[in-house]
Parts: C-alpha cells; structure tokens; sequence
C-alpha cells in the first residue's frame, strides 16, 4: 500500500501480509490531505484521507 501526497509524490510505502485490516503508520508525516492507495490482486482501491 502507499501514501500519496497532493502532489501524487509517494510519501509512505507499507508491504502487508494480509488485507483483513490495513494500517498505515502516518506519524511522520506533516497534517493535510492524501491518497490511501491499496492493491489487491489487479484490483486498486484508492481512499481519501485528511490528518
């Protein structure tokens, strides 16, 4: 999974051993608006989300 920033830059990146739940870790990141971006198979889940 990735973190997007306004810009479409990567911010964060995060290998997941399952998708039951998916966390992100976002403390090192400056507050505004992102992009929660989730690969599943050839399926993309893309999320809004405001720290």
């Amino acid at each position: 999974m990735r973190l997007y920033n306004m810009n479409g830059q990567v911010v964060k990146t995060q290998s997941l051993s399952s998708v039951q739940q998916a966390t992100i870790a976002t403390s090192n990141v400056p507050a505004g608006t992102y992009f929660f971006q989730l690969e599943v198979g050839s399926t993309v889940y893309t999320q809004k989300v405001i720290k």
